[in-house]
């Protein structure tokens, strides 16, 4: 009789017995597989893609051009300081910046250059490689070379010290009435050093770059091959990091949250995170933060548009936030008195959503006075103006709420959010016990940060030169003044 096997079938005899059983090998013939996520060929096939991309060499001043230079636009990669040290240390030894291994890569409309159609293919005469001729002053985006730019200024600014203390040496012995031999021997040298260091400087910022074009490099509509020549490096294998692949995913997940109809924003940016889920080799910690859904939604279509800042802190580490998912910070209860787990993820998104939502609706859309104006007010107030004060009132309280379509986009505090930590930090920096209690120390905190933002604000957004009637006359500009002028409302008591 057959014997009953675990899940209710039978099988007519017992393989351990040695007797035969009903499986059948297969014997036919093997045929190669071909893995369809190699990562070697799909790497190799985007180097070919990127390489038809190339436009040619030439070379720029990248001290002279730095604050143009613009990093991070396809990997925001946060300097590491000791790679930049090792830089500093090497460049002792002699700069090659004419190579392909050392030359920054940078991604441009071609039509921005003027010698584009005479640009050499590559780095094997130096000596012919000519000079970027750009028609424009706007910024140039860069795939790679941060470190080598923050190296080079390091080095410059060593060299410029050592100079400036062999010139003050020199002067002093310029001074003397008499000279020893010893003393002359010393003055020679110092001046030997001197025109060394003037040799190393006088063409220190000339650094070849490889001109990418941007249109055939975001042809598809994408920014996969960009993305990727910002991830390419001469090591045998580039040493990607979770953060860069979050960031990737977070990216990917906005696009897709921005397509969108209004009413389907979150499930388009929740199916693009399922879809990264299943793409790629990641670690157990990066796939534990990727199917925290309600996490990486709130992270890719809020903070994310406010920019490097937020990228680059702790709280978007992939080790930071895997572990937060798990701590446990209480015990809540719902309307019905069920209780419900508060752990620090929760408290985290809670964070984002309250603080994001601030700034949406500091940047509203409604209208509202501009800051002349509401600087008008508030002095009046402050003289006892009743009318003054009860305008403030109800301006305060059409700032606290406004429709879906009036909030204000998160992307345009990314440049200034910075700058804003910045002063909270120099300011609030030991009063965080007393935070929002209107003591005679917190409220000069208080009147001290406020007129830092504004200034960072106004300046930072071209308002600070222009008359009431220039800003007025201008949508752009208008709509930012309201933002100021909710600010100013905002941070007086």
């Amino acid at each position: 009789m057959p014997k009953k096997t675990k899940g209710g079938g039978s099988k007519t005899a017992n393989a351990e017995d040695g007797e035969m059983t009903n499986l059948h090998l297969d014997t036919r013939p093997l045929e190669p597989l071909v893995l369809e996520n190699d990562v070697a060929k799909m790497t190799q096939k985007l180097d070919t893609q990127v390489g038809k991309c190339k436009a040619g060499v030439a070379w720029i001043n990248i001290l002279a051009l730095s604050k143009r230079l613009k990093f991070g636009t396809y990997n925001d990669r946060a300097e590491n300081e000791s790679e930049t040290n090792k830089l500093v240390a090497s460049f002792r030894d002699g700069i090659m910046s004419m190579k392909d291994q050392t030359a920054i890569l940078i991604i441009i409309d071609i039509a921005r250059i003027n010698n584009a159609t005479s640009l050499p293919k590559d780095f094997l005469d130096p000596g012919d490689v000519p000079e970027l001729e750009l028609l424009d002053t706007d910024p140039i985006v860069v795939a790679s070379g941060q470190h080598r730019l923050a190296a080079l200024v390091k080095y410059k600014q060593q060299l410029d010290d050592e100079y400036n203390v062999l010139k003050k040496k020199r002067d002093k012995f310029r001074a003397m009435d008499k000279i020893s031999p010893d003393q002359m021997e010393t003055y020679n040298k110092v001046q030997f050093d001197m025109r060394v260091i003037m040799g190393i400087t006088e063409n220190i910022g000339k650094w070849g770059v490889i001109v990418y074009n941007e249109r055939k490099l975001l042809a598809k509509g994408n920014d996969d091959l960009a993305t990727h020549l910002s991830r390419n490096n001469a090591l045998p294998e580039y040493g990607e990091t979770d953060e860069e692949v979050l960031i990737t995913v977070f990216k990917r997940m906005l696009v897709a949250y921005d397509a969108a109809p209004e009413e389907s924003k979150r499930d388009a940016a929740a199916t693009t995170l399922v879809e990264a889920r299943t793409t790629g080799k990641k670690n157990a910690r990066l796939v534990k933060v990727l199917h925290h859904e309600l996490l990486c939604v709130v992270l890719a279509t809020q903070l994310l548009k406010l920019g490097p800042h937020f990228r680059r802190r702790r709280e978007f580490t992939v080790t930071w936030l895997f572990t937060s998912i798990g701590i446990c910070m209480g015990v809540s209860r719902t309307i019905r008195n069920a209780k419900s787990t508060l752990t620090l993820t929760k408290l985290y998104i809670m964070l984002i959503k309250i603080r994001c939502g601030l700034l949406q609706l500091l940047s509203s859309r409604k209208e509202f006075p501009s800051h002349g104006v509401i600087v008008r007010l508030l002095r009046d107030s402050e003289k006892g103006n009743e009318e003054a004060k009860k305008q403030l009132t109800m301006l305060r309280e059409s700032m606290r709420t406004c429709e879906e379509h009036e909030k204000g986009d998160l992307s345009g505090w990314m440049e200034v959010i910075g700058n804003l930590n910045q002063h909270a930090e120099g300011v609030f920096t030991g009063y965080e016990d007393i935070i929002q209690e209107m003591t005679p120390a917190y409220v000069t905190a208080l009147s001290i940060y406020r007129g830092s933002v504004i200034r960072t604000l106004r300046d930072t957004w071209s308002l600070s030169k222009k008359s009431e009637d220039e800003i007025q006359s201008n949508e752009i500009l208008k709509s930012l003044d309201r933002t100021v002028a909710r600010v100013t409302l905002h941070l007086t008591g």
